[in-house]
């Protein structure tokens, strides 16, 4: 994951976010500064490689970690949500995360078959057999550029179509 799509990602659950530290804090304020701490934390880990593999979780933990040491910098104690409620939080974050997980697969599965042959051969040789692009390239005997093209054509076409897909599924 690059730094942008983690940022861009940690954003597009903002609201969640925000809510599941205010949890823990008690209030916006402390909230909004931890929410910030969590960004820069992100920044730094997806920045130096760190892999993720339960973004949502990954960023909740962080955020339970800078809430922490926040309330200790204010010589605070943490707000006293009984260890039970705070497990029954979690367990429903993690609940609701495989459902969106669930939702973008589903997705990704209908936008990937609405691909043409030629964009359907490029995301199989690249993302399914792992060849890298050069690899492609000299499979297919095209320039590296023009795979690199497609391949972002296909993605800003797969992008548009999960937004679509997943915005259909919300509609009343």
């Amino acid at each position: 994951m690059q730094v942008d799509e983690a940022v861009s990602r940690m954003f597009g659950e903002r609201d969640r976010l925000l809510g599941y530290i205010m949890s823990l804090a008690g209030g916006r304020d402390l909230a909004e500064d931890v929410l910030q701490e969590v960004a820069v934390v992100v920044v730094e880990r997806i920045g130096h490689g760190e892999e993720v593999t339960h973004f949502s979780a990954w960023l909740r933990g962080i955020a339970r970690n800078k809430m922490h040491e926040a309330l200790r910098g204010r010589r605070q104690t943490p707000l006293h949500l009984d260890q039970a409620a705070l497990e029954d939080l979690e367990a429903r974050w993690h609940d609701q995360d495989a459902i969106d997980d669930a939702r973008l697969r589903h997705a990704l599965r209908a936008c990937l078959n609405r691909l043409g042959g030629r964009a359907r051969e490029l995301v199989n040789l690249r993302y399914f057999r792992g060849l890298s692009g050069i690899e492609v390239a000299r499979q297919l005997r095209k320039p590296v550029n023009t795979v690199y093209v497609g391949l972002s054509r296909i993605h800003r076409s797969l992008t548009g179509c999960i937004r679509r897909h997943l915005a259909r599924e919300e509609m009343p």
